[in-house]
């Protein structure tokens, strides 16, 4: 399995996803069957490609939401990095983080503004990385990180 290029987004200033790019659809499989659920096999994923994998658990303490440190992982395939693709796993991610937060009876009303917000600051920061990154060459992000996620 080759390794990914990576980059982090921050919903927060304290928190971030951790963004994995695969030159091949298969080898992201690969990495999300080995990251992944329990009882879940390679065949499982075999139309994905892309993913979202927040921390849920890792959200909640004792003292409520935890918006700090690393609170989730997205993977793409290159080939299928599409900007629909993108706003897709964010959207995921923003689900996760509207239930946490418990905004889920306002959102139409107090929270709508905010999410739309993230969601473009995330999808900004996204395009900016895949940008720099796979057109001009300049991984910002070491491999380091995609083994410390491993880990």
């Amino acid at each position: 399995m080759t390794d990914p290029e990576c980059w982090k987004i921050y919903p927060t200033e304290k928190s971030w996803l951790i963004c994995l790019v695969w030159e091949n659809v298969e080898d992201m499989r690969e990495a999300m069957v080995d990251a992944g659920t329990p009882g879940k096999k390679l065949y499982d994923y075999k139309d994905v490609t892309a993913g979202c994998q927040c921390q849920t658990k890792k959200w909640n303490s004792k003292k409520g939401f935890k918006v700090s440190g690393p609170l989730g992982v997205l993977y793409f395939a290159k080939r299928y990095c599409s900007i629909g693709t993108i706003m897709h796993e964010i959207q995921h991610f923003l689900s996760h983080w509207i239930k946490g937060m418990k905004w889920e009876k306002k959102l139409t009303t107090k929270y709508s503004e905010p999410i739309a917000k993230m969601s473009d600051t995330l999808v900004s920061q996204f395009l900016n990385n895949y940008h720099r990154t796979f057109i001009e060459g300049k991984s910002d992000m070491p491999t380091q990180l995609y083994k410390y996620i491993q880990e």
